[in-house]
């Protein structure tokens, strides 16, 4: 049998008072400090958030997508539970060069490089040069080349007619022709049975094969694409026909045989559609505002435009795209450095934005580059680029089917880094950060290492543990490292820097987790036992209301939803929300009236 309740005061919830009572099972007062969200259910004594995979994209600044991490540079994420060091880069310094390729093609058994005055042919058995053709320092400069029947090489410079040259033989010197008049290719491409050629007016011909391109009366059709001010910007051979891109958008063939505007929301750029290329089934069309894949009938972004929570540095435009069966590459201009970004078709519900899944992989600062090509002339094959006025190029792998970073002929840079999205944990409150676990595989030693840095809250980077000692993975296995006791905020982002001493023997990084220990802000319960009685004594005179009139009372106030002023052992007209209200104990005397034990639950509303 419950006991009688012992009044100990008064409070005052809303406009009434009620009497604060104990008794021998329950305290009059007592305050709670229950957790706010997203802590409501317990807070947990530690957080992680494992990663044993990277291959799911980068350019992911936050987290929630699995898979993922923020970018890199010199480093390779596109293999599943393997971080790795990016492809060695080799230069080729092409003598007197004073302009930046514009085009790269193969020919005759050599790689040639388009550089404005100056045409280069490069031996890729031994990277040797040769200073092929100058067009004299008045003269046109060269702007597009391609491979024609015979193996021969077309070069088209910006003469206002015959601009158009072909390299036939090898020798000291080359043997070089130009064009008759008439002939006024600015650039080309190779269809099934002919090669396409626009003029700078953006005239549309063609040239049947078996034809000499050399000859004016080769060159059959005219079709006008877009404004005859404007120069073309790229042609690709498109099933039977060819697409044309200019600053003022993309142009076809119609049916009618006319040359038709196919993408007309494009933002008029002087540099749109440079570097166009075909990524079968798709056109890849670069502009001011990102990346179009086209066919006809669809026109989608498919860009970094797409990477809705990209909060870094990577954000240029695509100046070239060179294709490597699955992977598309594209070289990304970002201020004065370029980056090799590679992609591939998002596949089987695989997390993320739009339809394709992008990530940095080449890294050079202090460079410009518009012109790219993948050559086979060489065993592994070689991803050539321009890198300033010279070139340079990335042996892949010939090993066909797997990854090519397991083939013995690839090559791998000595120094990268990767950063990871930035951990919040779910929780944006402050939480300490005590460390971080990760696993290193392969050759990792004393000289073939990784650093983990971190940053908190947007602040400088350290590599330093609670010791003062450098987080070092320097040989295989599992790795923990303690962070500083002022390792604390909201976020934590880390960055994993390798150093190597060999080209052939890669350190790689299979498992990282990072550790948040969580607080979190309290909400105030006041728990409080009342006695409903009638003809009570209270402060302010004597109760009048029955025990199921103040219950009724109090069942009105737990239903409202604004604050109300509430006074008692928290202290004086505090701002409160009734949260629940519950029925202890019903006290009931012969011949008298009920009298009613309750638990009400006050919820401070916190006004500063």
């Amino acid at each position: 049998m419950a006991s009688r309740p012992k009044h100990v005061g008064t409070v005052k919830i809303g406009s009434e008072s009620y009497l604060l009572a104990e008794t021998k099972e329950r305290q009059a007062w007592e305050e709670q400090y229950l957790h706010e969200p997203p802590w409501a259910d317990g807070l947990p004594s530690i957080l992680s958030e494992p990663s044993d995979t990277w291959h799911l994209g980068g350019l992911k600044s936050k987290s929630g997508i699995p898979g993922t991490s923020e970018y890199g540079q010199n480093t390779d994420a596109r293999f599943p539970f393997r971080l790795l060091p990016g492809p060695e880069v080799n230069n080729v310094t092409l003598t007197s060069s004073v302009a930046n390729p514009t085009r790269i093609f193969e020919a005759l058994g050599y790689i040639w490089a388009v550089c404005g005055r100056y045409i280069y042919r490069i031996d890729p058995s031994d990277d040797s040069i040769v200073q092929s053709k100058d067009f004299g320092g008045s003269a046109a400069l060269g702007v597009d080349g391609m491979r024609w029947e015979d193996n021969t090489g077309l070069i088209t410079t910006d003469d206002a007619n015959q601009s158009l040259w072909e390299v036939t033989a090898i020798g000291t010197p080359d043997t070089w022709a130009q064009a008759e008049s008439g002939v006024r290719a600015y650039r080309l491409a190779a269809g099934i049975d002919r090669m396409f050629g626009v003029e700078d007016s953006g005239l549309l011909r063609n040239c049947v094969s078996g034809n000499d391109p050399m000859l004016s009366a080769s060159w059959a059709d005219e079709l006008q694409c877009g404004e005859t001010s404007t120069k073309p910007n790229g042609i690709i051979a498109f099933e039977k026909t060819a697409l044309v891109g200019k600053p003022e958008g993309l142009f076809g063939v119609s049916p009618e045989g006319k040359g038709t505007p196919l993408i007309k929301r494009m933002v008029r750029d002087d540099d749109n559609c440079l570097g166009m290329e075909m990524f079968e089934p798709y056109a890849m069309i670069p502009h001011s505002r990102g990346v179009y894949r086209f066919v006809p009938g669809l026109v989608e972004s498919a860009g970094l435009e797409m990477e809705l929570i990209n909060e870094s540095p990577i954000r240029g435009r695509f100046k070239a795209f060179a294709v490597d069966n699955r992977w598309l590459l594209g070289l990304l201009t970002v201020g004065s450095t370029i980056y090799i970004m590679v992609a591939r078709d998002r596949r089987g519900g695989e997390p993320g934005f739009g339809p394709l899944i992008w990530d940095t992989w080449i890294y050079l600062t202090a460079t410009t580059s518009q012109a790219m090509f993948l050559s086979t002339l060489t065993s592994p094959p070689r991803l050539w680029f321009g890198n300033d006025n010279d070139i340079s190029y990335v042996k892949l792998s010939a090993s066909a089917g797997a990854p090519d970073v397991d083939d013995s002929a690839y090559r791998f840079a000595q120094s990268g880094l990767r950063y990871t999205h930035k951990y919040t944990f779910g929780d944006w409150r402050d939480k300490d950060f005590p460390k971080v676990v990760v696993v290193g595989k392969g050759t990792l030693s004393a000289a073939r290492y990784w650093d983990i840095y971190y940053s908190v809250d947007g602040g400088a980077y350290s590599a330093l543990d609670i010791d003062g000692s450098t987080m070092r993975v320097n040989s295989d296995g599992l790795h923990t490292f303690y962070l500083p006791l002022t390792a604390v905020g909201r976020e934590i982002q880390f960055h994993l820097d390798f150093t190597g001493d060999s080209t052939t023997a890669p350190p790689e990084i299979n498992y990282f987790e990072p550790f948040a220990v969580p607080q979190s802000k309290k909400v105030p319960i006041n728990l409080i036992q009342l006695h409903l009685v009638r003809d009570a004594e209270l402060d302010m005179g004597r109760e009048v209301r029955s025990a199921a009139e103040q219950l009724s009372d109090l069942h009105t106030l737990d239903e409202a939803s604004s604050p109300l002023k509430a006074s008692g052992p928290w202290g004086e007209s505090k701002d409160m929300w009734v949260k629940s209200l519950r029925l202890v104990n019903v006290l009931q005397e012969p011949d008298h009236e009920a009298e009613y034990l309750v638990e009400v639950a006050l919820q401070e509303r916190k006004v500063a």
